[in-house]
């Protein structure tokens, strides 16, 4: 009886996360999500596969939160800081190429609020460029930026479930992107950098995100949309009280 419950339970885990992530990829249209068990392990993840050459410099916006910043100094890289936009306090693209230099290897925009950044203009400077666009969306889930998806713009982006997000998992975090070999690094550092079960190839961390959280996420995209229109709702309320 032992050894039946113990397998179902493993088989049973494994479904709840596979649902999770496939299902979570879709809703973006992208083709891998890591799930992780916090944005913050999200954003470390993103700088430790990414591997940008140690003194290079990331773009971010002076308006952001501590986890965007530590694993940009944890990685040994230097944090350059670009001012913002009045309207939606997101990272201003006009100001973003004077900031450029030849040590600048990365752009990372963060949708403050749940408002997006403005995605096209910083592609196409990070393309004139030839930098990486490293998406935080991590307020962002369900946002829609010309007709786009938070989220849907970077090399890789990032997510939060914190309780303040749109939808929580209690705490967890969700890496996206089309590229698989940055996937399977992902997946392989948060279980420790084992390649399979009790073989470790590098040096990793326990990222891994619990079932239950894992299952909660699962109930919320279920209802995603109708938690961003109520969120809309009241935001309405507050721009004609105020």
């Amino acid at each position: 009886m032992i050894i039946i419950i113990t397998k179902y339970t493993i088989v049973l885990s494994f479904m709840i996360r596979f649902c999770f992530e496939s299902e979570f990829a879709e809703l973006f249209g992208s083709e891998n999500a890591v799930m992780v068990n916090s944005g913050s392990s999200a954003n470390l993840l993103t700088f430790e596969v990414l591997d940008i050459p140690e003194n290079s410099e990331v773009i971010t916006p002076i308006l952001t939160f501590a986890t965007t910043l530590s694993p940009i100094i944890k990685k040994g890289l230097i944090p350059v800081f670009v001012d913002v936009e009045k309207e939606t306090y997101n990272i201003d693209p006009e100001k973003i190429e004077k900031a450029i230099t030849n040590k600048t290897k990365a752009i990372m925009p963060i949708h403050y609020g749940g408002q997006c950044s403005e995605m096209e203009e910083i592609l196409e400077i990070a393309e004139k460029h030839n930098l990486s666009v490293i998406e935080d969306a991590a307020p962002a889930i369900g946002g829609i930026h010309k007709q786009r998806k938070a989220g849907t713009f970077g090399k890789i982006s990032v997510f939060s479930f914190f309780p303040d997000k749109n939808m929580t998992t209690g705490e967890g975090g969700m890496i996206v992107t089309d590229n698989e070999e940055l996937t399977n690094k992902c997946k392989e550092l948060r279980k420790n950098g084992a390649s399979s079960r009790y073989y470790h190839t590098s040096i990793g961390w326990n990222f891994k995100m619990p079932d239950p959280n894992a299952a909660l996420g699962l109930s919320q995209l279920k209802r995603i949309e109708s938690i961003i229109e109520k969120k809309n709702d009241v935001a309405k309320y507050y721009q004609v009280s105020l």
